[in-house]
């Protein structure tokens, strides 16, 4: 039986403001376009082939090439979230708060742990202060214990449909990916080693490895890529706008594909918010915070 049902959602105001923030990154970040292709040209010229140019109007095989990015980034299954880093390693900890107990939240019956919370809770706080984040200020904390347990929700809504739809990751996947994490870190012996000391287990990176395939193509088989189409109005507009703050950009001419890739990727992130709001309005979720 599916999951796809009504309930109640204690915490409506939250979610439903996921794909208004979406659309505002789409709406906002034209300027961040340009910069991030400033940034990054150097390495696409080196490591990236030439865009194939896209049929009538839909994505390149460059863009797709972004979409893992994105599933990844939506649903926070970036690496910190495998364990590889803690609070320890930045020198900072979490402020002593009074100890709770009892899951962090629920949905369809299907708990989220404190403990699974907590260890979140303690990488994102080193990753938000490595930006410059004041963590420690109660409001911030705040803010930061709340988008985390919706991005748990959000990962577990996502994982319980990929699970009603019978898919599973295979172990030729698995490896596949989890020797491209460990190419990351400077080969197979280094990475075994942060784990090591981190205290982290091949098998849970691999089960968090095969969670995150499972969710990548349960969306794969959701989202429709294809409908995807950026237009030279959308492009030109991005440079036009990014061209009024930052000088010396280079010409729309050498940048329009990777401009082109971006917005594409955000619109991507729309459907895939879209998706979610869907997903957790026909589902009974408790916030437990």
């Amino acid at each position: 039986m599916s999951r796809l049902r009504r309930g109640h959602l204690s915490e409506r105001a939250g979610f439903d403001t996921i794909a208004v923030r979406a659309r505002a990154l789409v709406a906002g970040a034209r300027i961040t376009i340009i910069t991030i292709i400033m940034h990054q040209q150097e390495q696409q010229s080196e490591t990236m082939p030439d865009a194939s140019p896209a049929p009538q109007g839909g994505m390149s095989t460059t863009m797709k090439i972004g979409i893992g990015i994105i599933i990844i980034a939506v649903l926070a299954f970036a690496a910190w979230s495998l364990g590889l880093f803690s609070a320890a390693d930045s020198g900072q900890g979490a402020p002593q708060q009074e100890e709770k107990s009892g899951p962090v939240a629920t949905v369809n019956g299907e708990t989220i742990s404190r403990g699974d919370f907590n260890a979140r809770l303690e990488q994102a706080r080193a990753d938000y202060q490595t930006q410059g984040i004041a963590v420690d200020d109660p409001s911030i904390s705040g803010q930061i214990e709340q988008q985390l347990v919706q991005d748990m929700v959000n990962e577990l809504v996502l994982k319980q449909h990929a699970d009603d739809a019978g898919i599973r990751a295979t172990e030729e996947d698995i490896t596949g990916r989890y020797d491209q994490l460990a190419e990351q870190y400077g080969g197979a012996d280094a990475f075994e080693a942060t784990l090591a000391s981190g205290g982290v287990s091949q098998e849970q990176v691999r089960g968090d490895i095969a969670r995150q395939l499972e969710v990548e193509q349960y969306l794969g088989q959701e989202i429709d890529e294809d409908s995807v189409s950026v237009t030279e109005e959308e492009m030109h507009a991005a440079y036009d706008e990014a061209a009024q703050t930052i000088t010396d950009l280079p010409a729309y001419e050498d940048v329009s594909d990777a401009i082109k890739q971006q917005l594409g990727q955000q619109k991507v992130q729309v459907l895939i918010s879209d998706l979610l709001d869907t997903l957790r309005q026909q589902s009974s979720i408790d916030i437990l915070l």
